[in-house]
């Protein structure tokens, strides 16, 4: 009996050994790293110096699985390559196949991490115009990407208009109006002004301000008849 109950127990273990997975020996997966749960980025060249055409973020590269103490690349890639609104590499952005990106396109031997610039380029159609640019990781000999949809890929926005402050509703609008890319633009040229998300508890300085816009708005206007300040669908810029 207890022979029978050995060779039961021989049996089962080496059927459970031949189910048993084989090591993996495939391609690690890497993807890009989101802020939170958004896998958008917002930029724009609006706060840049006027001559700087060019303007850095930085996206990090992680990959899933154990280290290695080689020195291993990836690719990074565009997958929105068409319609209006994509970035163009070379006019948009630095290609990643760069002689100026590709150094940083190695996770370094013993880390699981990269840091990867992406740089921005301006240009005069971002005056008016936002453009995006979807990243994935591109498979090559070493990683391939995420297979997950949450994971897939990362979008960067890139435009030159101003972004609206958190603040404009609840402390701005009374005394400046309804916010608009130009009026932002306008205002910030005329006053100096650039704590726009913090509160200013200073009526008379806000008082100026808005004073100093209406008499550079109407001289704006006097000396551009045809063309007064408007925003981009036409609107014209009013101050109350």
């Amino acid at each position: 009996m207890k022979s029978l109950y050995l060779l039961f127990v021989v049996a089962i273990m080496l059927a459970c050994e031949a189910r048993m997975p084989e090591t993996y020996t495939g391609k690690q997966s890497a993807y890009i790293v989101a802020d939170g749960y958004l896998r958008t980025m917002e930029h724009t060249f609006f706060s840049v110096t006027e001559s700087n055409s060019r303007d850095t973020v930085w996206i990090t590269v992680q990959t899933m699985g154990k280290t290695s103490p080689e020195r291993r690349s990836f690719r990074l890639m565009q997958i929105n390559v068409k319609g209006d609104s994509a970035a163009i590499g070379g006019e948009h952005y630095v290609p990643f196949d760069s002689e100026e990106i590709s150094p940083y396109l190695f996770i370094e031997g013993n880390s699981a991490q990269a840091q990867v610039p992406v740089i921005l380029l301006k240009t005069e159609e971002m005056d008016l115009k936002k453009f995006k640019l979807v990243i994935a990781i591109q498979e090559n000999e070493y990683f391939e990407a995420v297979n997950l949809p949450e994971y897939a890929d990362y979008t960067i926005t890139t435009t030159a208009l101003a972004e609206k402050p958190s603040r404009w509703n609840t402390d701005w609008k009374r005394d400046f109006g309804e916010w608009g890319s130009v009026k932002m633009k306008f205002i910030m040229e005329i006053t100096g002004y650039t704590d726009w998300d913090k509160p200013l508890s200073d009526s008379q300085y806000r008082k100026y301000m808005l004073t100093k816009c209406k008499e550079a708005l109407y001289e704006y206007n006097l000396t551009h008849p045809e063309a007064p300040l408007a925003e981009a669908d036409g609107k014209l810029v009013e101050f109350s």
